[in-house]
């Protein structure tokens, strides 16, 4: 999987941003280390809107997955990378 294009959906139940605020991940799982993670450095956030609001959020993931220290992730450089699952 790492290394390929995909895409993934999940429920974002946690949104974690570094200290020094060059990092923002989005969480699937409370139990992170067990789950896939979509990462946004500083240098793409004005690109997009505010992150916090996925929070307990649907969304679909699509990009490169990467390893991190075991764990799958994609970096997200562009808004169109995350999308809303529309809820009836």
């Amino acid at each position: 999987m790492t290394g390929k294009d995909g895409a993934f959906k999940g429920t974002v139940t946690n949104i974690y941003e570094e200290r020094d605020g060059d990092v923002l991940i989005l969480n699937f799982d409370l139990q992170y280390r067990n789950a896939l993670s979509a990462v946004l450095r500083n240098a793409d956030f004005p690109k997009f809107p505010d992150m916090k609001a996925l929070k307990d959020k649907e969304v679909v993931v699509t990009g490169k997955f990467v390893d991190y220290y075991g764990r799958g992730e994609i970096n997200l450089t562009q808004p169109d990378q995350i999308k809303l699952v529309k809820t009836n």
